[in-house]
């Protein structure tokens, strides 16, 4: 009798131990399973962030281009104003002075300062062509402004997977 209980209680632990290993099985799959899910979907995430980092590098590069372009038109536009305007003024200054009858002499005429700038690879700018590009600058930099929000909402909800993920080990 004390046999059989014996034989009884091992049977019962033996049941039991098979029962837990295999209740253990499936969970370590299924953990297996999330993890290989978690790490795939980094790998993903990753590969959105390098590409989107990438568009984000030409964008801004592309825009700084164009925003130095246009500030050194400006600046050579403003340079050339002035001296147009100091042209006009001894171009009436000298008339104004000159003998009747005898033609003033210049060393700078305005017309000589009406110059194109070339610039964004061989283009012609003048202050039409920078008229143009103006609206362009405005929707590049938007386009810019978007895949910031973009790569940063990305590098946020990357660094949250890898923390949780962190946690989890």
């Amino acid at each position: 009798m004390m046999r059989t209980q014996v034989i009884s209680v091992m049977v019962i632990v033996a049941g039991f131990a098979a029962a837990t290993m295999v209740v253990a099985q499936p969970a370590s799959t299924a953990q297996t399973r999330d993890t290989a899910k978690q790490e795939s979907g980094l790998a993903k995430l990753r590969a959105e962030i390098e590409l989107l980092q990438l568009e984000h590098d030409v964008d801004a590069a592309h825009l700084r281009k164009l925003l130095t372009d246009v500030q050194s038109f400006d600046e050579a536009a403003a340079i050339r104003d002035a001296l147009v305007e100091a042209a006009q003024r001894e171009v009436a200054d000298r008339k104004r002075t000159a003998k009747p009858g005898e033609e003033p002499t210049f060393i700078i005429s305005p017309q000589s300062l009406n110059v194109k700038f070339e610039s964004l690879g061989g283009l012609e700018l003048d202050d039409d062509g920078v008229k143009l590009i103006r609206p362009v600058i405005g929707r590049k930099k938007s386009e810019l402004l978007r895949r910031s929000i973009e790569l940063n909402g990305k590098l946020i909800e990357l660094a949250e997977i890898e923390k949780k993920c962190s946690a989890a080990k």
